[in-house]
């Protein structure tokens, strides 16, 4: 039994690099939810919100910076498909052109909608918003090197930077907030870490510079194209799993936004288990498709089959023992939300799995699924923005959104098998 499993391990790529990644990202995972206990414990409830509130802004303000992470993991695991490290190489060079400037353009903007941000999210200071602009800065310089590791399946070498960089985020948290700077120190040791890891990106990457060329190009318009359909999904997804936290800080008491924000975190925990598969399959679905040998859906089939087992055991553990959850990752303070934990966590079960689907059909080029992920993202705004009298009633409107997205994503899904099987006989 034992060889039998060693053999699948060295046989599977899929297999192989999700246990790698996965690994990597459970030691991430485990020191995130580790930062979110220390920041919970250290700053209070009402704190805690508004720094929950911030990094949500920080998702949704950073879509363009995943949209660039998204795409220059998929044009490197397309080149590394065509064996063309020297495009490889080129990408490199074509963003580090122009990331630096994108992301002054960032941090400026963040400036400038400061005082909006701090009004529409009730917080009680404005520095934290500046610090916040900060981190979106170094994040987008640094995307590109992640990008090239992670679509090159370097997943070792990607696993290194989270952990490094989780770890001085905790080591940071806890000195900046010991000495009194509270959310500042919160989200400056998020700026801190980031730098730390992205100054050793540059030793991880050092394999492309072995190609350097000036001759090779690529299809800047392609380029742009495949961009604005990757900010769309990615807009979408993360609105889908973040708009909550910042409607309930803005419709909510202090008091109850902070506890929600909590409840996401914890309903969050499926999510983040299976991010490590998601982020495998799509540089693995990106090589495969490029070099059409079909083996999308069977990296497909078996992504979602390991999804599925690991939220199903964590759903299941959500609604065994959500108190004992609540007072080992949140404390005694957020124990009123025992009774949503479950129901949460089963929104966040439906949406792992949207992720997967959007990823998928992302990495081999289908675009049309897009419009169902934006009308659940205004689906969700509109009910929340209607019915947000207490908790319970934005757990069950996650639920509803999540069911009908991933609904729609299924119809979606056997439509476009059955196109393409046509377009296969056509063309035989």
């Amino acid at each position: 039994m034992f060889n039998y499993f060693l053999n699948l391990f060295k046989n599977n790529d899929l297999i192989k690099n999700s246990v790698i990644f996965f690994i990597g990202t459970m030691i991430v995972n485990v020191g995130n939810y580790l930062y979110h206990l220390i920041t919970a414990r250290m700053l209070g409830v009402i704190e805690y919100g508004e720094l929950q509130a911030l990094l949500s802004v920080f998702l949704i303000l950073g879509v363009p910076m995943a949209t660039l992470s998204t795409l220059i993991v998929k044009y490197t695991a397309n080149f590394k498909g065509e064996n063309r490290f020297d495009k490889i190489y080129s990408l490199f060079k074509y963003f580090s052109k122009h990331l630096l400037l994108y992301g002054a353009i960032v941090f400026l903007l963040i400036v400038l909608l400061n005082k909006f941000i701090v009004s529409f999210l009730n917080l009680t200071q404005s520095f934290p918003v500046l610090i916040l602009g900060g981190v979106l800065f170094i994040s987008f310089i640094a995307v590109i090197n992640k990008g090239i590791l992670q679509g090159a399946q370097k997943f070792k070498e990607v696993s290194i930077l989270g952990i490094v960089g989780i770890l001085f985020k905790i080591i940071f948290t806890v000195l900046l907030i010991t000495v009194g700077l509270s959310l500042n120190g919160a989200i400056g040791a998020i700026f801190l870490s980031a730098v730390v890891a992205y100054i050793l990106s540059f030793w991880f990457i050092k394999f492309v510079f072995k190609y350097k060329t000036e001759n090779v190009k690529f299809a800047d318009n392609k380029m742009l194209s495949s961009s604005g359909i990757i900010f769309l999904t990615l807009f979408s997804l993360i609105l889908l799993y973040t708009a909550d936290v910042i409607l309930v800080k803005h419709f909510l008491s202090p008091e109850l936004a902070g506890q929600y924000s909590g409840l996401s975190i914890l309903g969050r925990i499926i999510f983040f288990l299976s991010g490590a598969i998601v982020a495998v399959m799509f540089s693995m679905s990106s090589e495969a498709h490029k070099r059409a040998g079909g083996e999308n859906e069977k990296i497909l089939k078996q992504s979602l089959l390991i999804i599925a087992i690991i939220s199903l055991l964590i759903l299941f553990i959500y609604f065994l023992i959500p108190k004992f959850l609540i007072m080992a990752l949140l404390g005694s303070k957020f124990l009123a939300l025992t009774k949503y934990v479950g129901w949460f966590g089963l929104a966040m079960f439906f949406y792992s799995f949207i992720n997967v689907l959007a990823q998928y059909f992302l990495s081999i080029n289908q675009t049309k699924f897009v419009y169902i992920l934006l009308s659940g993202v205004v689906l969700q705004i509109v009910l929340i923005s209607c019915w947000h009298a207490n908790i319970a009633q934005i757990v069950w409107i996650m639920n509803i959104v999540m069911m009908l997205v991933l609904f729609g994503f299924l119809i979606y899904y056997n439509k476009m098998k059955k196109t393409l099987k046509e377009k296969l006989i056509i063309n035989k």
